[in-house]
This record gives structure tokens, sequence and C-alpha cells, in this order.
């Protein structure tokens, strides 16, 4: 019921890292109790993320493939990044691959 009156989001935005990528920000964080996280149980939590986002028809969702790290020390993936984010986009799901 509460739900039905929450406003929809302008935009979802879902950074979709490749899982070894997962796992070496695991390793670099270094908490304890996450060191053991199979990549097995990452892939199904990316798998479930992926599946429910792309039944979302109401809202836009942008899902931005993580390929490569270099947007967070880049200044033109950065610009790019914000670029992507300043565009209007269709209800349903828009994969880029960053």
């Amino acid at each position: 019921v509460m739900i039905s009156r929450l406003p929809k989001p302008e935009l979802v935005v879902f950074l979709n890292p490749v899982t070894e990528k997962l796992k070496e920000n695991i390793a670099r964080r270094g908490r304890k109790y996450e060191q053991e996280i199979e990549m097995n149980y990452l892939e199904k939590i990316q798998h479930s993320y992926s599946v429910y986002l792309e039944s979302q028809r109401e809202v836009p969702v942008l899902m931005l493939n993580l390929k490569s790290s270099k947007y967070v020390n880049s200044l033109d993936d950065f610009a790019f990044l914000d670029r992507l984010l300043s565009k209007d986009y269709p209800k349903g799901v828009t994969k880029v691959d960053i």
C-alpha cells in the first residue's frame, strides 16, 4: 500500500562490475568475514539483480557494465559518465559498456 504512494525514480543506475572485479574489491577491503565469499555466490547475486532490473518496465534503468575501472581515475571517463547521467532514457533497461 505504501509503495504505491512513493514517487517513481527518474532513473535507476545499476553499476554492474565483472565478478572478478568484485573479488578484487573484496580482497582490497580486507574484511575478514568477506574473504570466503565464493565466485559462484557473487555470480548468482549479479544474475538476480539483472533479472529483476530487466523486469522493470515502469522506470528507466541504466545498466553500466563496468568492463574496466579507468573511470575512477580518468577525468575523460568521468566526463563520459556525467554525460550518460545527463541523458533521458526510455522506460526499461538501457545497457552501456564502460
